[in-house]
C-alpha cells in the first residue's frame, strides 16, 4: 500500500474512499466544483489550505500524512504551518481595511474642510462607525499582539484626530467671533426698554 500511496494524489484518493464518497459528493462538501476536485485526483492541480484542512476533517486523516505522507513522529507540525498560513490571510485582511479606513478618514477630513454641506456631527457619526467596524473586524478574526498593539495604535490615533478637529473648529469659532465683534456687540446688545 505504500508503493501506492507514494504520491500526494493518490493519497488525496485514499482519503475520499475512506468517505464513501464520490468524487462529485466530497466535491460539495468541500465547498469547489466536481471538475476542480477531479483535476486534484489526477494531478492537475492543488487543494488550497482550507480545503486540506476539510480533505483531514472530513476523512479523518492526518494532515502530516496526507500532505507529505509521513507519519507524526518527526515531523513537521503541517497543522500549525497551515494555521499560520490562515493567520496571515487574516492578518492581511485587517491590515487592508486599516488602509481603507485611514484613506476614507482622510478623505472625509478633506471634504469637511472644503465643503460646508458636511456638518461635523455627521463626520463624528462616520469615525464612530469605521472605530465600530475596525473592533469588530479584530474580534471576529482574534489576531496577534502585534495586530492588537497595531490596531489599538490605529484607535488611539483616530481618537487624537477628532479631539483635534474639535479643538480646531472651536478656535476657528473662536476667531470668528473676535474678529466679528462689533457685529456680535450690536446683536446681543441690550436694547433699551
Amino acid at each position: 500500500m505504500e508503493s501506492i500511496l507514494s504520491n500526494f494524489f493518490d493519497r488525496l484518493k485514499h482519503a475520499r474512499n475512506l468517505t464513501s464518497k464520490t468524487q462529485q459528493e466530497f466535491a460539495q462538501e468541500l465547498g469547489v466544483g466536481y471538475r476542480t476536485y477531479a483535476r486534484y485526483e489526477a494531478g492537475q492541480g492543488y487543494p488550497d489550505v482550507e480545503s486540506l484542512q476539510k480533505i483531514g476533517t472530513l476523512s479523518g486523516i492526518d494532515m502530516n500524512w496526507l500532505i507529505m505522507g509521513a507519519k507524526n513522529e518527526g515531523t513537521a507540525n503541517i497543522d500549525l504551518i497551515l494555521q499560520n498560513s490562515i493567520e496571515n490571510k487574516i492578518r492581511k485582511k485587517i491590515e487592508s481595511q486599516l488602509n481603507h479606513f485611514q484613506h476614507e478618514i482622510i478623505f472625509l477630513h478633506y471634504a469637511l474642510e472644503n465643503t460646508p454641506a458636511i456638518s461635523f456631527d455627521e463626520l463624528l457619526n462616520v469615525l464612530s462607525t469605521y472605530k465600530i467596524m475596525l473592533i469588530k473586524s479584530t474580534l471576529l478574526h482574534g489576531i496577534t499582539e502585534s495586530d492588537k498593539k497595531s490596531a489599538i495604535q490605529f484607535l488611539e490615533d483616530l481618537e487624537m484626530a477628532e479631539k483635534n478637529y474639535v479643538l480646531n473648529n472651536i478656535h476657528h469659532f473662536r476667531r470668528m467671533i473676535w474678529e466679528n465683534m462689533d457685529w456680535f456687540n450690536k446683536m446681543f446688545k441690550k436694547s433699551p426698554a
